[in-house]
């Protein structure tokens, strides 16, 4: 479930070439320095504009060992071309695909995180080093700017280009200047004091447009990424399947619940909701004194069916480590955690990336519940409360609790005073044929995690 808002997208026509859109995201410096971190858009209908069909499943983008220059920074070929100065390096470079046509609503790129709040100034310069024969064309690959003071870009083909130091035969560097760069820039440079909202390296150019490439072979290489002074490289490996499940149309849904008949949830001052609510009739709503900044869905029988999904998803994970006691006192990092029913209390912290995904099970034999007075789960290093899950084969009673992260319960949720910092979503044992479980809030503050 990725959890990052989508900003919104853009569709940009020029030099009779197809941008498609991708989401803009902010980067925000973790303290680890500049990171390039691979992404896959494949739009939805409509998302490239009305009336345009989805995309397709023809774009990827990943770091992949063998594909770059020497991560040491030393030399890629030698004297003697049979005798590679830098055989144990990994040579990892920046894979970007796109094996159809551009004006599919899809791209390959890459994420810059740690460059928000970035000022532009007269020395402010960004490029790449890219392996020749690969594709550079007037808009891909390209820099996707973000910043308050418009939206720009930085193609490949028009920027100044010299010989790449690590392999000068075969590699090519692009460098431009921001507020000085030429034809490469559209709409034009980005003004001096100009702040950085994010920055992207899009790929979105297929096998039906050529430039350097006579053929069209709708892929490139990219290494030493380059932005205002500081490379990038080498990258993270190949993407590896995310632990969090696909919640599908639950998303943006802080509470959710399948049945009974009446009181499906209920939300009791001076309790408070931050996001959707949802029911599955003929299940009701009763708020009483209970402020809500959402919307009220009295029929949400597809939330719910994605709910069982995610639901029956993370039962079948693997726990990695079983759990015992209270759990005060502990600092655990990402993983699957098997837990035990014994009642929560005192502060249990979650220190992980930005990124990390926690999934605690409650699958004991006798009941399977999750119960706790007091108990407060306190994030660090960046974790999100939102890629914390929480599944319970019973029922989830929590007292007096500053809780982080999403219950998808397989009974009945109830909570009294305290904060809930994630979804609350009951009925996981149900189905869509027979729904059940029931949220009861009395007193509670909630801030559910927002639809991507």
């Amino acid at each position: 479930m990725n959890r990052m808002n989508m900003k919104r997208t853009l569709l940009i026509a020029v030099v009779g070439l197809l941008l498609v859109p991708l989401p803009v995201l902010a980067g925000k410096d973790d303290g680890k320095g500049l990171k390039a971190e691979p992404f896959e858009f494949v739009g939805k209908a409509g998302d490239c504009g009305a009336g345009y069909p989805a995309g397709s499943n023809i774009v990827t983008a990943g770091w992949l060992d063998g594909m770059g220059l020497p991560d040491n920074g030393g030399q890629n070929v030698g004297a003697n071309p049979q005798d590679n100065p830098n055989k144990k390096d990994k040579h990892r470079g920046l894979l970007l695909s796109k094996n159809g046509t551009t004006p599919d609503c899809s791209s390959a790129g890459a994420r810059i995180k740690g460059v928000e709040g970035m000022t532009v100034t007269p020395s402010f310069a960004i490029g790449f080093d890219y392996r020749n024969g690969g594709h550079c064309g007037a808009g891909a690959p390209r820099f996707d700017i973000d910043t308050n003071m418009g939206f720009f870009f930085v193609g490949c083909a028009n920027a100044p280009q010299s010989p790449a130091p690590q392999d000068p035969g075969q590699w090519t560097r692009t460098r431009s200047q921001l507020t000085s760069c030429g034809s490469e820039c559209f709409p034009g440079p980005i003004p001096n004091g100009a702040k950085i909202k994010s920055i992207d390296i899009v790929f979105d150019e297929g096998t039906d447009t050529a430039n350097n490439d006579t053929q069209g072979i709708g892929l490139a290489v990219v290494d030493n990424i380059f932005i205002n002074g500081q490379f990038i490289t080498p990258g993270p490996g190949p993407k590896e399947p995310k632990d969090e499940p696909d919640v599908g149309s639950a998303a943006g849904f802080a509470l959710l619940a399948g049945g009974p008949a009446a009181g499906a949830v209920t939300c009791t001052a001076p309790g408070s909701v931050t996001g959707d609510v949802g029911v599955v009739l003929p299940g009701t709503f009763t708020d009483t004194g209970c402020p809500i900044n959402g919307t009220v869905n009295p029929n949400a029988t597809a939330a719910y069916a994605d709910f069982l999904n995610a639901y029956g998803t993370l039962a079948s994970k693997t726990c990695a480590q079983s759990l015992t006691g209270t759990l005060a006192g502990q600092t655990l990092k990402p993983g699957v955690y098997c837990v035990d029913n014994v009642a929560k209390a005192g502060t249990l912290t979650l220190n992980g990336p930005v990124d990390g995904t926690w999934i605690f099970k409650v699958v004991n034999t006798t009941t399977g519940a999750l119960t706790g007075t007091s108990f407060n789960v306190v994030m660090a290093g960046g974790g999100q409360a939102c890629n914390v899950f929480w599944q319970v084969a019973e029922a989830v009673t929590m007292t007096t609790s500053n809780f982080q992260g999403n219950i998808l319960a397989g009974a009945d949720i109830t909570v009294t005073g305290g904060t809930l910092n994630g979804d609350a979503w009951a009925g996981g044992k149900g189905t869509t044929v027979m729904p059940t479980g029931a949220v009861t809030l009395t007193g509670t503050i909630v801030a559910g995690c927002p639809a991507p």
